[in-house]
Parts: structure tokens; sequence; C-alpha cells
């Protein structure tokens, strides 16, 4: 009886202090950015890199941030349009374990566009799809990243959700996404979903040579997916270099 006690105060104790090294590491890294440092090698408010971000189809509704985490990489050439075209999925998708099955990618974008509607509608359940995560994704905001598992086919799809608002908010997301932006050049949950596919292909080319491990290791499918009349946004940089030179790309607002 006595083990059982301490046991459950030691398991109790554990979720406490769990809870308050997440709470003081949160502050830390919310005070140090949003408090001004005094060194002298520090860059002015105003020489900060700078990101102008808009809908396309709506350019005078513009968002501004400017951080001295911003690095041209992560935010201006992690998009890659003509890599991004070449890696959709094929008309007919056969079950990775079952050959003899598949199934249209028409038909799978029919549900997706569906789950697009659910998604701007706000709901909490989706026709087609069973959540698996959603700690991450914003139901109210439309953004961030929402992991689910089509009920009909052995598929699972990430969906990767930004808007020009919440592009430009990295320290109002939780946690990860904060530590992704600090890490990352800032980069936000939206821009890695870009790196995925280009991961795996490095990773199948180191793997490849590897005589041993090429002959053992099985690799995902993945694609990338558009909906149906997709929106886009336009990211402007500047004060990136000591040329002054103006950054811009365009990359889509939701993808799969």
């Amino acid at each position: 009886m006595i083990n059982k006690l301490n046991l459950k105060k030691t398991k109790f104790f554990l979720i406490i202090y769990n809870i308050l090294i997440n709470a003081i590491f949160s502050y830390l890294f919310l005070i140090t950015n949003a408090t001004k440092c005094r060194s002298i090698l520090r860059k002015s408010e105003n020489k900060k890199p700078k990101i102008s971000v808009f809908f396309l189809n709506k350019p005078n509704k513009v968002y501004f941030f400017s951080s001295n985490n911003f690095e041209i990489e992560s935010l201006f050439k992690t998009f890659d349009k003509k890599f991004f075209n070449n890696n959709m999925p094929p008309e007919k998708i056969t079950y990775r374990y079952d050959k003899t099955k598949s199934v249209s990618k028409k038909e799978l974008n029919t549900q997706l566009q569906n789950l697009i509607e659910e998604i701007y509608n706000k709901k909490k359940q989706y026709k087609y799809f069973k959540i698996l995560k959603q700690a991450n994704f914003n139901r109210r905001k439309k953004s961030g990243l929402l992991i689910l598992k089509f009920k009909d086919y052995p598929f699972i799809v990430k969906v990767f959700m930004e808007n020009p608002k919440s592009f430009v908010s990295p320290y109002s997301k939780g946690l990860c996404p904060l530590l992704f932006f600090n890490m990352s050049g800032g980069m936000c949950r939206h821009l890695l979903g870009f790196t995925r596919i280009k991961n795996l292909h490095d990773l199948q080319n180191k793997i490849l040579q590897d005589p041993k491990w090429s002959k053992k290791t099985i690799f995902p499918r993945k694609w990338y997916l558009l909906p149906k009349d997709p929106k886009y946004i336009k990211i402007i940089g500047t004060n990136f270099d000591n040329k002054n030179t103006i950054y811009d790309i365009i990359n889509t607002v939701d993808s799969f």
C-alpha cells in the first residue's frame, strides 16, 4: 500500500516538474525575443531583417514582422515550385501492401477538397478522415499542422495551412512552433512542410549507396497535393544583406 502511494506521489511530482520546466523554457524563449539586448552588436530595429506578407489576391492587406532569426535560405528558397509540381501523385495510386488494390487521384482529390471546405467551416470532425493529431492546428485561425488518415484508404494526410497574419505571429503558436522559428531561420510549420520530400530524397540517395542498409530499408511514398483554387501568399523580405537586396517568393497557403 505504501509503495503504491509513493508511486502515485512520484508520478504527480514528475508531472508538476515537467509542467514547470516547460513553462520556464517557454518564458525564457519569449522574454529573450521580446526584450532588447544591450549588446552594441545588435542591429537596430529599423535594420533588422523584415518581411511583408499578404494574400496574392489582397495586396493591400499587408502584415509585417522583423526578426534577427530570419534567414534567406529558410524563407525564400525552401519552396521550390518546379520540385513541388514534379512530386504530385500519379493518376492511379496502388496500395503499398496490396498491389491488387488502388485508388484514383481524382477520388482522393474529391475527399481532400471536401476536407478543406470542412476546415474553413471550422468543423471538429471530418466526413472522410480520422484525426490522428491536431495539437498544432488552430481551428479558429485555420493555421498549423493537421495529421489525418483516410477512413476508406490506407493513406495518411498532413495538412499544412497558413495565412499572412499567422505567418507573422510565431510566438503565439505554442512551444514547438516557437522552437522551430528560433532554430530554423524563421520557418513556420507551413514552410517546414515543403522540406519533407526533399529530405526523403536526400536520405534515399545516401542509404541506397550503402550495400548493407540499401537492402534493409523501406522508404515511405510521399507526394504533394493542392486543393482546387488554392490561395497563395507572397513574402517580401528587406534588410537581409548589405546590398539591400529585396527578396520575394510566392507559395501556397494550404497544401498536403
